[in-house]
């Protein structure tokens, strides 16, 4: 890690999170009073998360040869591990999630940015996940994707105990939703290579544990997480190895 490294990363970090347009994102994120959505006391609360889990991140993907990373459904939250890893760890980071508002603006943003830094920063690419036939990645960084309530609103609702309670989301099917979500498991895995490590979210591990079982792989899920930006789920850096 050089001192003009993270020089740079503070610095278009910095100009990322001052040009974003917040106001716009807040209405995508909360229906009512979403321009009020991310406060600036918010804002800062995401960088300073996470700051904390680039610093997790880093002595666990100097352990690894492949320097490449797969973000699947990554939003505003994931920002700072993406610049971190591509920007100090001279990794490159490879994006995937739904179209909408939060990854054009986010393009925005980066493009603008990496003529001005002449850097190549990651590309949201807004797509359906392809199975991939070559093991390139290293890092894939799988939180908070198959429980999110507007894509998966019965397997939300079961995933966080919340069936049967004023808390449950509703709707959806449960059946046809968990198919959905284990396919898309399965194929984020055919972009792994072993060694790895997975990011992923506390609710969606028993997906990864029953996607691996039966692969003679072996899967640590470490003693303890750190809560994600925005959501506040549980991450955990596991370790994917051949057993």
């Amino acid at each position: 890690m050089s001192a003009q490294n993270l020089q740079k990363f503070a610095a278009i970090l910095q100009d990322t999170y001052a040009r974003i347009d917040w106001h716009k994102l807040g209405s995508e994120y909360c229906f009512e009073g979403g321009e009020n959505f991310f406060t600036d006391e918010a804002v800062e609360a995401i960088q300073d998360a996470g700051l904390h889990i680039a610093s997790d991140m880093e002595a666990k993907l100097a352990n690894f040869e492949s320097p490449n990373s797969l973000y699947v459904g990554p939003g505003v939250a994931e920002l700072v591990m993406m610049l971190f890893e591509t920007l100090v760890l001279g990794r490159k980071v490879s994006a995937v999630t739904l179209p909408g508002v939060e990854p054009d603006e986010i393009n925005r943003v980066w493009t603008g940015l990496s003529k001005e830094y002449k850097v190549t920063l990651p590309k949201f690419v807004t797509q359906p996940l392809l199975h991939s036939q070559e093991t390139t990645c290293s890092h894939l960084w799988f939180a908070s994707v198959v429980t999110d309530p507007d894509s998966f609103p019965a397997l939300h609702d079961r995933l966080y105990k919340r069936q049967d309670t004023h808390h449950a989301i509703g709707g959806g099917n449960l059946t046809k939703e968990t198919e959905r979500a284990e396919k898309l498991v399965i194929t984020a895995l055919s972009w792994v290579h072993i060694p790895s490590l997975i990011t992923t979210s506390q609710e969606e591990l028993e997906l990864f544990h029953q996607a691996i079982d039966g692969r003679g792989l072996r899967f640590t899920v470490p003693s303890q997480g750190r809560l994600s930006p925005i959501v506040g789920d549980s991450l955990f850096h596991c370790d994917l190895r051949w057993a």
